[in-house]
């Protein structure tokens, strides 16, 4: 399960998202050597919903359906969500 808390998170953003799933993107090999360092250094990716939705869009857009969903799928198992609750960022668990 996702714990903010005990391990080091960083929120992600629609660009290297999309640049990891479109080997086309000229970011594509940097955000896959940097997703790799993020994880070596015990990084967890966390994505708010509206980036979620951003970078599925653009998927889905320019890689097709089939694709996205593929790529969400992966996105799911390797990031957590976070959704904001009034104040404070809860995460959340989608399993």
């Amino acid at each position: 399960m996702f714990d903010p808390v005990t391990r080091l998170t960083l929120l992600a953003d629609t660009g290297p998202l999309y640049a990891l799933g479109d080997y086309r993107d000229q970011y594509h090999s940097k955000a896959i050597h940097e997703l790799e360092l993020l994880q070596l250094a015990g990084y967890r990716i966390a994505l708010l919903y509206p980036t979620l939705m951003e970078s599925y869009t653009l998927v889905m857009r320019y890689l097709g359906v089939q694709y996205a969903h593929r790529w969400l799928g992966t996105v799911m198992e390797g990031c957590g969500l976070l959704t904001r609750r009034r104040t404070t960022i809860t995460p959340v668990s989608i399993a």
